[in-house]
């Protein structure tokens, strides 16, 4: 299920990440400078308040992807995501 059609930017994406209950603007900006390999390489914000991070990793294809978790008090559990290439350009994606 695609969550947000993706615009890249300079410093990673932007977009509006849209589910059943939620509608949102998101940015999902790298890190300049890391503590360590094992901290993310993006922090995703909304409305300047930081709402998830992300993980460069790589797929067995050899294909690099951002894995995803963005949460917030409203919902139940975090969601967990990835953003990929698709035939239409960026877009986070979840699946259960």
């Amino acid at each position: 299920m695609e969550l947000a059609t993706l615009k890249q930017t300079k410093q990673g994406y932007t977009g509006e990440l849209q589910t059943l209950t939620v509608r949102a603007k998101i940015e999902i900006n790298a890190i300049s400078e890391r503590k360590s390999d094992k901290s993310p390489s993006h922090r995703i914000t909304s409305g300047g308040q930081e709402i998830g991070a992300a993980w460069t990793r790589q797929s067995k294809a050899g294909a690099e992807y951002l894995s995803v978790r963005i949460d917030d008090p409203a919902f139940s559990n975090p969601i967990y995501a990835a953003v990929v290439t698709t035939k239409t350009g960026p877009a986070l994606v979840w699946g259960r």
